[in-house]
């Protein structure tokens, strides 16, 4: 099958799980649906395929999203708790480092690559931090990027799955005491944009 009409087919089949999530009323839907199918659907050695371009643009379009919360009373909490940020990034990079040093003693003469992928590969796959970014990291070190991304998958399939289900059924939520960040988008820039614009001839 061409590229072309697997990116297609795994997009299809992305909107199909995420909209079957939606009239379920499941947690998260537009994450959970797509999860869930295409990581079943390339279980099952279906000829799924990622075109690097949508990825990126999707990766653009979280970026922007999370960058909109970032507003100057979220900053001030942020540089407030800097220890404490400090102290996780520490932790993460620890248990991460750990984590792959265990994946390298087990499984580095499973992955059919040198020794320097080996480690690239077990770094990577150990390492706490976005699926996404890890297995781009993972590509540019030479490192096998399909064992990366499903070491990853499987975590936040697991976080994925029990997390929001446990939070719904529970009934718990979180309260956010910051004011909320921007809402609404202006076509044409702020307001302040029409100031600009010499005003018409009477």
């Amino acid at each position: 099958m061409p590229a072309f009409l697997r990116n297609v087919a795994t997009l299809a089949l992305a909107l199909a799980a995420a909209l079957l999530c939606v009239w379920l009323h499941t947690p998260i839907p537009w994450m959970i649906g797509p999860l869930l199918a295409v990581s079943i659907a390339s279980i099952c050695n279906a000829p799924t395929c990622s075109w690097p371009p949508l990825r990126n643009a999707a990766q653009w379009a979280i970026g922007g999203a999370l960058g909109l919360y970032f507003t100057p009373q979220v900053t001030a909490l942020v540089a407030s708790l800097w220890w404490a940020i400090v102290l996780a990034v520490a932790w993460a990079l620890a248990l991460g480092w750990l984590f792959g040093a265990w994946l390298h003693g087990r499984y580095a003469k499973a992955m059919n690559v040198g020794p320097r992928e080996q480690r690239a590969t077990s770094y990577f796959s150990g390492s706490i931090g976005g699926a996404s970014e890890m297995t781009l990291l993972a590509e540019r070190e030479g490192a096998r990027s399909d064992l990366v991304a499903a070491a990853h998958s499987v975590r936040i399939l697991i976080v994925t799955l029990l997390v929001p289900f446990a939070f719904t059924l529970t009934g718990l939520h979180g309260s956010d005491a910051t004011l909320p960040g921007p809402r609404t988008v202006e076509p044409l820039g702020s307001p302040c944009w029409a100031c600009c614009v010499p005003p018409a001839a009477g």
